[in-house]
């Protein structure tokens, strides 16, 4: 698996379609630099205790609206405490890597963390919901954390992931359930609420002709962002699939 991923990380990034450069977050208006100097000096940035929070992709989020920007970021500092987030680095997660699979593989050529996730072979246990949905934050942590160690180790303007998702083994029965739907429309909730702009790609390889099905019940709860994000390699070439 892993020299294979390696592979089709080399390509893609030679044919640009990972090349976006984190730098072009940078290139701003001169209304959009205003707003992002007052929203770097507000108040509110000194009680955000995470430094992905103190970014400027809540206020890209909200459309360069300083108010919208720091509400979502209250909102998201409520949810980590309501959630006790920031535990969830300590917790043992053993038993849920046993049942999905991930991996994170290396650094592509803009140093961006690139975590592989074998979701054809991921398998959900009855009854465990809410650990599910717990460890899927744990997920989204994780690559924040890599983005943020990435900055540290390189110096670099890295501020976005890449995530590859093989479905080589997807199943109907298996993934497309509703309890499974039901979790992944949780998890994309949890991840556009609060870790917004935090991926530049997500690329799913060796995707079954199931994906198009797949793509019809995800779809709709998808923000236009995060489907134009999401990419199927087929054949050496990239297909937007929710586009």
């Amino acid at each position: 698996m892993f020299p294979f991923v390696c592979v089709v990380l080399l390509n893609i990034s030679q044919n640009g379609v990972l090349g976006l450069n984190d730098a072009n977050d940078l290139v701003l208006s001169s209304s959009e630099q205003d707003a992002l100097s007052q929203f770097k000096t507000s108040p509110l940035m000194e009680q955000l205790p995470e430094e992905y929070m103190k970014t400027d992709f809540y206020l890209i989020h909200s459309n360069w609206n300083i108010d919208a920007a720091e509400t979502m970021l209250e909102k998201s500092l409520q949810w980590r405490i309501d959630n006790k987030i920031s535990q969830i680095k300590e917790e043992d997660w053993e038993d849920m890597k046993a049942q999905f699979p991930l991996t994170i593989i290396g650094r592509d050529k803009e140093s961006r963390p690139v975590m592989e996730m074998d979701i054809g072979n991921w398998t959900a246990e009855p009854g465990k919901s809410e650990r599910v949905d717990r460890y899927m934050v744990w997920i989204l942590e994780q690559l924040v954390h890599h983005i943020l160690l990435a900055q540290e180790e390189t110096g670099s303007n890295v501020t976005r992931s890449v995530v590859i998702a093989d479905a080589e083994n997807l199943g109907f029965r298996q993934h497309l359930c509703s309890a499974c739907i039901s979790t992944l429309r949780r998890w994309n909730s949890v991840m556009e609420a609060n870790y917004p702009g935090f991926y530049d790609e997500i690329i799913i390889i060796k995707a079954p002709t199931l994906i198009r099905l797949a793509s019809k019940l995800i779809s709709p709860f998808l923000s236009a962002e995060t489907r134009r994000i999401i990419k199927k390699l087929s054949s050496g070439c990239m297909d937007g699939i929710f586009g």
